[in-house]
């Protein structure tokens, strides 16, 4: 866990960056929330095939899970 967290430390500022590009045009939003629901689909899939997973957990479930990682307040030291 203590990984974990020192992970997503680094991470803090990410979906602000994300927003700011999306805003500016720079990448277009729908096209990032395609290619970011498909990259977890990929993941998900194979840790079903693995028996790693269950069955009912979706894409969007994942996608929101990080989303609300990424607005988590910066650690604090």
């Amino acid at each position: 866990m203590d990984l974990f967290g020192d992970w997503i430390a680094t991470k803090n500022g990410m979906l602000d960056t994300l927003l700011a590009m999306i805003e500016s045009g720079e990448i277009a939003h729908a096209q990032t929330r395609t290619e970011l629901l498909a990259a977890i689909t990929t993941i998900l899939d194979a840790g079903r095939a693995a028996g790693d997973l269950r069955s009912d957990v979706t894409a969007e479930d994942i996608a929101a899970a990080l989303i609300g990682i990424y607005r988590g307040p910066p650690a604090r030291r």
